[in-house]
């Protein structure tokens, strides 16, 4: 990619303008060095992604040189320049991780270029893959954690509703561990089909929820249970004049003996599907404990 630094080590004056002349005008920017003490001046400077290095310096082989880069800037890519004499070198370097490796009485400007160009986009798609493979891991341990949270809540729920409930306390326990358990903006659930229920509406909604959106939920929320009551007895329900004042509603049945119930919950953003799982679990955990509640009243 135009504007990567690379860094072109040659003790040779001629060779060493020549290449920098050549990929500047590529749009690189070159750091041009003369010796492997000038060469590990610029790597510990800054960032260098691609160094070019002759295989034969004054002060240091190009194999030393090549090992300081692997162990002090990995992420580097490396080409070598060789002689013919030095081929073998030139085949050591590359299972030492050089990229590859070009003869300097061979070498072609283009051959350069193409070179250079692979080398880079080597590079950029090995950093892409770490950072994939970081955000998967990243994402993986996020999962845990939600889970575990998620178990947790699932434990709480059968630990605070398995014991003898009122209706009231049972809605409250449910609604309070759903609440905590998904980001919600309006919460409630409605019974019906007992005269000496305790509650028929219990709700939960953000403090910044008008109390007309609230209002408007709750009125849903009972004719909701009017159509399930409507369904259950097989009679025609009438079109619902009202819509949720939350575009985005996840709604969940429950019934012990004659008495129904709707759980539902709402927001402005869509649920993932493991949101509607977990509603789904809280609100089937809820209806067996309703149904506890009703059996020792018998």
């Amino acid at each position: 990619m135009p504007g990567e630094k690379i860094l072109l080590v040659d003790d040779d004056p001629t060779i060493l303008g020549t290449l920098s002349r050549f990929l500047t005008s590529q749009g690189y920017t070159v750091t041009a060095a003369a010796s492997g003490q000038e060469a590990l001046a610029a790597l510990q400077k800054e960032n260098i992604p691609l160094a070019i290095l002759d295989l034969l310096l004054p002060d240091f082989s190009g194999l030393d040189l090549l090992a300081h880069v692997r162990e002090n800037s990995p992420d580097t890519e490396v080409i070598l320049f060789t002689g013919l004499g030095a081929l073998d070198s030139a085949v050591q370097a590359l299972r030492l991780g050089a990229y590859d490796y070009l003869v300097k009485s061979e070498l072609r400007l283009p051959e350069l270029q193409s070179v250079v160009s692979r080398a880079l986009e080597r590079r950029r798609l090995a950093l892409a893959n770490r950072e994939l493979l970081e955000d998967l891991k990243q994402a993986q341990e996020e999962l845990a954690t939600t889970r575990a949270r998620e178990l947790t809540q699932i434990r709480r729920i059968g630990e605070i509703l398995a014991r003898p409930l009122t209706t009231q306390e049972w809605a409250d326990g449910l609604l309070d561990l759903i609440w905590e358990s998904l980001p919600l903006v309006l919460l409630g659930i409605r019974l019906q089909g007992q005269e000496n229920l305790e509650m028929n509406v219990v709700s939960r909604h953000l403090a910044t929820i008008p109390a007309q959106a609230q209002e408007q939920f709750d009125r849903w929320l009972n004719f909701q249970i009017q159509e399930e009551i409507q369904t259950r007895a097989a009679k025609p329900t009438p079109n619902n004049p009202l819509s949720p004042p939350c575009p985005e509603v996840l709604r969940q049945r429950v019934q012990a003996g004659e008495v129904l119930g709707l759980v539902a919950a709402g927001r402005d953003e869509p649920f993932s599907s493991e949101e509607v799982e977990l509603f789904r679990i809280f609100a089937l955990q809820g209806e067996a404990a309703l149904k506890i509640c009703f059996s020792l009243r018998k």
